[in-house]
C-alpha cells in the first residue's frame, strides 16, 4: 500500500478535497476563509500539483449559527470582511480571475496525469511559483483589512457606539451605485469595485495594499514570461497579460496625487 493510500481521511483533508471538487465562482467570503482557502489550496497544490485554479469557498449560511460553513467546521472565529473595503474584495477578485486566466490553455501533447495534474502550457515549477504569488497577494488583503479594522476600532467585540461612528463614516462617503452583471471576468469585478466603499486616501494601509498589486502583477508577468519563452504560445500569454484589470490601480499612490 502506498503512503498516500495509508494516508487516513481527515475532516480536514475532506474539506480541502471538497474545495477543490467544484469550480461555482463565489463573490463573497470572509476573512478566515481567504486564510483557510489559501493554505488548503497550497497544501492539496504542493502534494498533488497546481491544476486546479484557486478559488474562494466560503458558504456564509452554516445553518446553526453565523459563522460561515468553514468556520463553523474548523472552530474559527468568523471575521468578516469590513464594508469599508468591500471595494478592495472586488480588486482582489478581480486580481484572482486575471491570474486563472493563465490555466485556461493546455498542451495536448504534454503527457495526461490522473490526480490534479493536468497538462498545462505552463511547466509545472511555474505554476507553483503562482501559487505562491497568490498566497501573498491574499495575505497582503487581510492584512489591508486588519489594518482598517484596527483604524476604525471596530472589532468584534466594539461597543455599539464604535458601530455607529463607523456607519456614519460610511454614509458620508457612499460610493456612486453601478449596474454590473458579475461574469467571473477580471475586468466586471475591477469595474463593479468601484461602486463599494474603499479605504480612504488617509489611510496609509492603503498604500501597501496598491504596492501589493503592483508587484503581484509584475511577479506573474515574468512567471508567464519566462514560462512561454520560445514557445507557440507566447502571444497567446501575452494577451492574457494584457487582460490585467489596470483599473483598479490609482495613476499615482493615493494621497499622493
Amino acid at each position: 500500500m502506498s503512503e498516500r493510500q495509508r494516508t487516513p481521511r481527515t475532516p480536514f483533508r475532506q474539506h480541502v478535497r471538497a474545495q477543490l471538487s467544484t469550480s461555482a465562482p463565489q463573490f463573497l467570503f470572509c476573512l478566515t476563509c481567504v486564510q483557510l482557502n489559501v493554505i488548503g489550496w497550497m497544501q492539496a497544490g504542493t502534494e498533488y500539483g497546481f491544476g486546479p485554479r484557486f478559488e474562494f469557498r466560503c458558504v456564509q449560511d452554516s445553518g446553526n449559527s453565523n459563522d460561515c460553513q468553514n468556520c463553523a467546521q474548523e472552530d474559527q472565529t468568523c471575521e468578516q470582511v469590513p464594508a469599508g473595503i468591500e471595494g478592495h474584495r472586488y480588486e482582489l477578485l478581480s486580481l484572482i480571475a486575471w491570474v486563472n486566466l493563465m490555466w485556461g490553455s493546455y498542451d495536448p501533447t504534454r503527457p495526461y496525469f490522473d490526480g490534479f495534474e493536468r497538462n498545462w502550457i505552463l511547466p509545472g515549477h511555474a505554476l507553483a511559483q503562482l501559487g505562491a504569488k497568490i498566497a501573498n497577494l491574499c495575505q497582503s488583503f487581510r492584512l489591508l483589512a486588519q489594518n482598517h479594522i484596527e483604524e476604525h476600532g471596530i472589532h468584534s467585540t466594539c461597543s455599539r457606539a464604535r458601530r455607529a461612528v463607523y456607519r456614519n463614516w460610511l454614509l458620508s462617503r457612499q460610493p456612486i451605485p453601478c449596474a454590473i452583471e458579475l461574469d467571473g471576468s477580471p475586468e466586471r469585478f475591477a469595474d463593479f469595485s468601484s461602486s463599494k466603499h474603499k479605504s480612504a486616501d488617509t489611510e496609509d494601509h492603503v498604500h501597501y495594499w496598491y504596492g501589493a498589486i503592483r508587484s503581484f502583477r509584475q511577479s506573474v508577468t515574468g512567471i508567464i514570461e519566462d514560462g512561454v519563452r520560445g514557445t507557440i504560445h507566447q502571444d497567446d500569454y501575452a494577451a492574457l497579460l494584457r487582460r490585467f484589470p489596470s483599473q483598479i490601480l490609482p495613476a499615482f499612490p493615493r494621497g499622493f496625487q
